[in-house]
């Protein structure tokens, strides 16, 4: 232990370790001669080491990990429990969890939002520039929300497996709904076909509404089977399979 005019050292240039040793509760750095004004960091006997800031406790060791008291900048983050899986957990200034997050060996990425010990109405929420992008309540329901974040344009009811566009309030399997008009677009290939396909367990497409973009014309079949077809011209042609032997017929100017 030298001062060297200007600082003050504590040296050891000898071989080995060197420890600093004590029968007392703790080993304390202080600034100042004041532990009680110029703490920098504890190192207490069979328990915890914490360091200061400005004599304000930011770090803490634990038996199960640390404890951070302000905001942590770092370069990366991993989390690791060396065994099956990893949890992450941000909490709400208590010991309660209020979100976790999950991983494991199988590939699965779990996001929880703690509903037990958040309250009521638990629910996970996405803000893009302080505005609602997204919302998932606890029972299921996702939300996704215009460019105000105010209203919810693309709405899945869980309870009722329906999906709105343009409403929150589903009525069918598929509602959307528009304030003016309403319009809904399948859009193909230039010689390809667009279908609107009719189906039940036995036959997935036992009635469909296409559209040929090939030869440009709309053909409606029943029973698997084309029953009507309006060409490129207009003109309506009724039949019985690919024959299509009229069974009505317009004639006229």
């Amino acid at each position: 232990i030298y001062h060297n005019g200007s600082d003050s050292y504590v040296r050891d240039v000898g071989e080995g370790n060197l420890y600093i040793d004590t029968n007392g509760a703790r080993i304390s750095l202080i600034s100042d001669g004041s532990y009680s004004n110029g703490k920098m960091a504890d190192f207490v006997k069979d328990g915890a080491v914490i360091l200061y800031h400005d004599n304000s406790e930011k770090l803490q060791t634990t038996s199960t990990g640390i404890n951070v008291t302000g905001s942590v900048l770092t370069d990366g983050l991993a989390v690791n429990s060396g065994g099956t899986s990893s949890n992450l957990s941000i909490r709400n200034g208590s010991n309660t969890s209020f979100l976790n997050i999950y991983s494991d060996l199988n590939g699965v990425a779990i996001l929880d939002v703690d509903a037990t010990d958040v309250g009521s109405a638990p629910r996970f929420q996405v803000d893009v520039g302080n505005k609602q992008a997204l919302r998932i309540t606890e029972g299921g329901d996702i939300s996704f929300y215009e460019d105000t974040g105010t209203a919810a344009k693309l709405v899945w009811d869980a309870s009722t497996e329906r999906l709105g566009i343009g409403t929150t309030n589903p009525s069918t399997d598929l509602h959307l709904k528009n304030a003016a008009s309403t319009q809904l677009l399948l859009e193909s290939g230039n010689t390809d076909t667009g279908f609107l396909l009719f189906g039940d367990a036995q036959d997935l497409n036992v009635g469909s509404v296409s559209y040929s973009h090939s030869e440009n014309s709309m053909r409606f079949e029943t029973s698997d089977t084309e029953r009507m077809r309006i060409d490129a011209s207009g003109n309506l042609r009724v039949g019985a399979g690919n024959t299509f032997e009229p069974v009505l017929q317009f004639t006229g100017s």
